[in-house]
């Protein structure tokens, strides 16, 4: 296994226009990352948004608190 310091001293020895294309080029690949990451949350969150269980559950919750929503504290 290559340790960080390995890594590090090869790319000191790249001279520096080599050095900034690979931390440009590592910038993108981690945005792109992040970026399907958000993306598949968003799947998630749009998946279970969808699920009749779940639907189920959010009525059910909602009208134990149609009580409290009754009560006229909220306005």
């Amino acid at each position: 296994m290559i340790s960080i310091e390995q890594i590090e001293a090869e790319i000191e020895s790249l001279p520096n226009t080599d050095q900034i294309r690979l931390l440009a080029h590592l910038s993108e690949r981690l945005g792109s990352q992040k970026r399907r990451s958000v993306q598949t949350n968003d799947e998630m969150l749009m998946s279970m948004a969808n699920d009749p269980e779940i639907q189920r559950e959010m009525a059910a919750i909602s009208r134990e608190f149609a009580v409290a929503d009754a009560d006229g504290l909220g306005s």
